[in-house]
């Protein structure tokens, strides 16, 4: 495709590309221009379109947050200073930026002869229309929701360690939290941008076309992910900024039919932290995906003041996991008690939870469903979406709603949700079949636009836009899916076998860390019943001293001071010695492991330990270059790294602990270094 053609080592190309590097403002308008002309010739208004939606994106390379040396990067001065800003400049001040950028012009081929002056008299209104369009792919990909998307100051990474730049260099096993966009992820959501930049200053000043080809993009979204996952089609879909907006979207669907709802949530502490405020229809967060400030905890207009959420435990206090014929008798005694009451009842199916739990029992919940015929909605949380595609067909087809991501097993840019509704739910949205049509809450439209749902009277009320960020970041989370879906079925069980043995092996081999047992007894051939997230507890600093049986493991806190400083460069922290370089290259590489997961522990302060975790994705099963067993062992020598920088930790912890380093940002480790030969796993 000519948006991805003569990419650089990192695969990404571009503004994007070179920003690892900091090329100045001029090589990156240039690659920029050169990918929006894609070789064809254009009329003059079309090119001084291109040429300031390049260098808007060249202005706005690195993402919010992220910190670049000194020197690296030239801020602009004069007229081309507004690029930046978050608003369109006034005439005078755009007409101005045309005229200092047109000489570049004369070095892309397609645009020579094209005097870009000439379509001077229409970008004024054009740029107020795309404004918000036009920042680099980085940027774009980090908006469009709430605060956890925000880059934190310095090293321009979110709070779960990640940032909207490709980090090949990072060990990475934290799927089952979030992760980097791949080359391949971010290749996709840089030609899906571009393409939209050209359809938009084509389109424009026609505002019905405009507006189809953004509702157009939107809908081959979701029809991509009504084919992966076999929904009836793509008018059973819901677009969410995250897995938590699909749970109050799931509450609110429920709530058409008019009862009072009571919300049974197994394993509320495994499922993501805001679900249990969402789904009582509450403000999880202090902005909404729209940008709108709200009061977290706060009652979404619309939705009941008095929601009944009943939590269900999926562990014992030690922490060992519960059965699942258990969870389903403790749901069971809650389901009587509401439909007793004359409640609806939506009853949360974990599969998985962030530990790897499936809870309740499924064929439990069957006879339940059919004990109680439409009372019970169950909403499937496959949110961590490790099931085969075309088992959320087979929820559907029972009449279940699936919650879905893009941004966990199938490590997409983080932030991707999607509601796959079965019939009955769909039906609901335009007023038929059971009981009276109560209408969405209004709260939802500071959450979602009318495009991301079905066309339907309920969702009227939903008011007209575009999440560039969600729909960016499901073009990075689609082309991982699509490379997963073209490797063999036999493959990927193969590599999957291959890594998750070899990573229990080398946990068990660590003396500083604790399996926890598998959550699944498994059935053969079916790779969705392995256990793709391994879950562990560290032992404490002191450990190795202690002299008693059941020595103290860490607990939520350093657990989650841990989990930062494996991404953080420790080589600071190395001591001279005849070993010293080659730990200082060790404990310099960013880990990243799942984020921490509070577990029931005698041995833990507070008796609440905090669970890492190592997860299988889509990145480690897709079939590469090589053969399966020289790419896994590569992947599990990976793990192995990690394991000994988390000793390395432990050992040094007082020391590290005094300057509490900050994890590792895009561009300290360029990436053309792991290039020629160096090592790819993780991209």
């Amino acid at each position: 495709m000519p948006d991805t053609a003569g990419l650089d080592a990192t695969a990404t190309g571009g503004v994007e590309g070179a920003c690892h590097t900091f090329p100045s403002f001029n090589a990156l308008l240039l690659r920029e221009l050169e990918a929006l002309f894609a070789g064809a010739v254009v009329l003059p208004a079309i090119a001084a379109r291109y040429l300031i939606a390049a260098a808007r994106a060249a202005a706005c390379t690195t993402p919010p947050g992220l910190a670049v040396a000194d020197g690296a990067v030239v801020p602009l001065a004069g007229p081309l200073a507004c690029l930046a800003e978050p608003f369109a400049p006034p005439p005078g001040t755009l007409d101005a930026c045309l005229m200092a950028l047109a000489p570049v012009l004369a070095q892309v081929p397609a645009s020579r002869g094209v005097d870009a002056l000439a379509g001077a008299e229409t970008l004024h209104p054009w740029a107020c229309a795309v404004w918000d369009l036009l920042p680099s792919t980085a940027r774009i990909l980090a908006s469009g929701g709430d605060e956890r998307l925000d880059g934190q100051a310095g090293n321009g990474l979110n709070r779960y360690g990640v940032g909207s730049l490709p980090r090949p260099e990072v060990l990475a096993f934290a799927s089952s939290t979030a992760s980097d966009p791949s080359p391949r992820g971010f290749a996709a959501a840089r030609a899906a941008r571009l393409a939209l930049v050209r359809a938009l200053a084509r389109d424009w000043p026609d505002k019905a076309a405009m507006a189809a080809t953004v509702a157009a993009t939107v809908m081959e979204t979701k029809a991509f992910l009504a084919g992966f996952f076999g929904v009836d089609s793509p008018d059973h879909v819901i677009l969410a900024a995250s897995g938590t907006d699909c749970a109050m979207a799931a509450t609110a669907v429920c709530a058409l039919r008019g009862s009072p709802v009571t919300i049974v949530l197994p394993g509320a502490e495994e499922t993501g932290s805001g679900v249990p405020q969402a789904a009582r229809g509450r403000h999880f967060a202090s902005r909404t995906a729209h940008g709108v400030a709200v009061e977290k905890d706060g009652v979404v207009e619309g939705f009941s003041p008095r929601p009944v959420c009943v939590p269900v435990a999926v562990r014992e206090a030690d922490g060992a996991r519960r059965t699942a014929r258990d969870v389903l008798a403790d749901c069971t005694v809650h389901i009587e008690q509401a439909i007793r009451m004359g409640r609806r009842v939506l009853l949360y199916v974990l599969d998985v939870s962030k530990t790897g739990l499936v809870m309740p029992d499924i064929a439990g919940v069957e006879v339940l469903c059919q004990r109680f015929p439409g009372q019970v909605d169950v909403l499937v949380d496959g949110c961590q979406a490790r099931f085969l595609p075309e088992q959320a067909g087979a929820f559907l087809r029972r009449g279940w709603a699936v919650m879905v991501t893009g941004s966990k097993f199938y490590a997409g840019p983080t932030f991707c949700g999607a509601l796959l509704l079965p019939r009955r739910w769909r039906a609901r949205l335009a007023g038929e079949g059971e009981g009276q049509h109560a209408g969405l809450p209004p709260g939802l439209a500071d959450y979602a636009w009318r495009t991301e749902w079905p066309a339907a009277p309920a969702t009227a009320c939903l008011p007209e836009g575009f999440n560039a960020g969600l729909f960016l970041r499901w073009q990075g989370a689609c082309a991982e899916m699509a490379a997963f879906a073209a490797t063999p079925e036999r493959e990927r069980q193969h590599r999957l076998d291959l890594f998750l043995s070899g990573v229990a092996k080398a946990l068990s081999a660590c003396p500083m860390v604790r399996l926890l047992p598998a959550t699944q007894a498994g059935e053969a051939g079916h790779w969705m019943w392995e256990d793709s997230i391994l879950t562990f507890l560290v032992l404490a600093p002191s450990a190795r001293e202690a002299d008693h049986v059941r020595p103290a493991v860490l607990d939520m806190e350093r657990s989650r001071r841990l989990h930062r400083w494996l991404q953080a460069d420790l080589s600071p922290y190395v001591p001279d010695g005849p070993q010293a370089a080659a730990l200082r290259a060790l404990v310099a590489l960013p880990c990243h492991v799942g984020q921490p997961v509070a577990l029931p522990c005698a041995q833990a302060l507070g008796g609440v330990a905090g669970a890492l975790r190592i997860a299988a994705s889509a990145r480690h099963v897709t079939a590469g270059e090589a053969d399966a067993t020289t790419e896994t062992a590569a992947l599990v020598r990976d793990v192995g790294q990690v394991l000994g920088k988390l000793v390395f930790v432990l050992d040094h912890w007082e020391s590290i602990a005094a300057r509490d380093p900050a994890p590792c940002a895009a561009g300290v480790f360029p990436l053309l270094r792991l290039s020629g030969g160096g090592r790819t796993t993780g991209a």
